[in-house]
């Protein structure tokens, strides 16, 4: 009669299937933890390179990139509202060159029925003038 040791002794030995949950939840656990201890990392060394940042001499703080943060913003709506102007501008300067140009014919028609009356004018009037000098 051959008995395992196992039965010798009144140890059950646990199932695979603990066996592979039991790794699972320390794998996950490991796991989870190492993420926790990069992210904890990362910030600390953000916060030590942000406070020893220096800009034409002056350390930078947190408050500071807020501050830029700000100004940027008020930079960008003033962008914005710029381009939104330049927009507009650019339509009033399309329809004011078509009247510009329809401008432009109409005087080239009139000056070219004013010249001739012109013409005839200094032909009449030339005897009359005084020769100038």
């Amino acid at each position: 009669m051959s008995t395992s040791t196992a039965e010798q002794t009144g140890i059950i030995p646990p199932s695979k299937y603990k066996a592979i949950a039991a790794s699972f939840v320390l794998i996950s656990f490991t796991l989870f933890t190492g993420f926790i201890c990069v992210l904890v990392l990362a910030a600390t060394l953000t916060q030590a390179r942000v406070s020893s940042l220096a800009i034409e001499g002056v350390s930078l703080s947190i408050w500071k990139p807020d501050t830029v943060r700000q100004e940027w913003t008020t930079i960008r709506e003033q962008q914005q509202r710029e381009s939104r102007a330049l927009g507009i501008a650019e339509i009033k300067r399309t329809e004011t060159s078509g009247k510009k140009t329809a401008a432009e014919s109409e005087l080239n028609v009139a000056s070219n029925n004013l010249v001739p009356l012109l013409e005839e004018f200094n032909f009449r009037v030339k005897p009359f003038a005084p020769v100038s000098a």
